[in-house]
């Protein structure tokens, strides 16, 4: 891909293709893809429809030629933009374990047994992810993920333990990253795992659609005020919104308004917030001059009448 014009018309044909279950005539299209693009193509699709036949076309492809690069695509799909069907979590621990077994060496595929223990779901137990973070500590000693995993743990043994309540279910929401073996579309920061400053997201009233808040952009002239120890993230009219703020990465509870022209704030349930991610996409040309597009959180405000 050597412009953005013609990643576009790729991008279009492949999601019409793909959507209207023509899976063949779609890998064709793809010959001379690599792995890597191909991934951030298919991402991106999935984030701005999440439809499961994109997960269904990457599995038709594993049965054809499986690799380890087509199994963490998939995975990368069920545990970001898909992530909120039934057993998504599940199915992209079957695409980790399997990515494991192709490549069993590879300490990335064992730090995502580490990610899925920590999802809502929770589908790896305390127990293999202690183990695995030993095993990754055998073949990595200053590997920091195992190491987090196992001090967290360890203080956690040590302090009487309390019923999760609804913050859990917040990282539906905040785990929405993926640390790519081969592409840098979307990120999994360990510091999910952590702290940070919660968010109260102030919406207009009424709107109903895609939220976009673009951090980190230059020239901006918005920077995210705090009240009460807490980031406000004031969003437009037409729903986008350019910060020169960077984006905070952990675990908060965070809260959405909307907000009419008085200024009057009605809260709103989780329920009616979907999508939460996000990404950032990286771009090489044919001259291999790197473009870094800031990054990117994404979120869908439904119907709440």
């Amino acid at each position: 891909m050597t412009t953005d014009n013609q990643r576009n018309v790729l991008k279009k044909e492949l999601s019409e293709l793909i959507f209207r279950g023509e899976f063949p005539k779609a890998r064709q299209l793809c010959q001379g893809v690599n792995q890597s693009d191909l991934q951030d193509l298919l991402l991106e699709l999935a984030f701005d429809r999440a439809d499961i036949a994109i997960y269904s076309f990457v599995s038709y492809l594993i049965t054809l030629q499986e690799s380890a690069e087509l199994h963490e695509t998939a995975m990368s799909l069920m545990v970001n933009p898909l992530c909120h069907f039934e057993g998504a979590y599940s199915a992209g621990l079957h695409h980790a374990r399997r990515g494991m077994e192709l490549e069993p060496d590879k300490v990335t595929w064992l730090e995502m047994m580490l990610y899925f223990h920590m999802v809502p779901d929770q589908v790896v137990s305390e127990e293999e992810a202690h183990e695995t973070a030993k095993r990754i500590l055998s073949l990595d000693p200053n590997n920091e993920k195992a190491l987090a995993f196992l001090s967290k743990t360890a203080k956690r043994e040590a302090k009487p333990q309390k019923k999760k309540g609804m913050w859990w279910k917040k990282l539906t929401y905040s785990v929405l990253g993926l640390l790519l073996i081969s592409g840098l579309s979307t990120y999994l920061y360990w510091e999910l795992a952590m702290s940070r400053e919660p968010v109260v997201f102030l919406i207009p009233q009424g709107y109903t659609g895609q939220v976009e808040i673009h951090y980190g952009v230059p020239g901006a002239g918005t920077v995210l005020p705090e009240e009460e120890g807490k980031i406000i993230v004031n969003i437009p009219k037409d729903g986008v919104l350019k910060t020169t703020s960077d984006p905070e990465y952990g675990f908060a509870s965070d809260e959405y308004y909307y907000v009419d022209e008085q200024g009057n704030r009605t809260k709103l349930d989780e329920g009616f917030i979907v999508g939460r991610q996000m990404s950032q996409r990286e771009d090489l040309n044919a001259d291999g001059v790197k473009t870094v597009y800031p990054t990117k959180e994404l979120f869908t405000v439904v119907n709440s009448k």
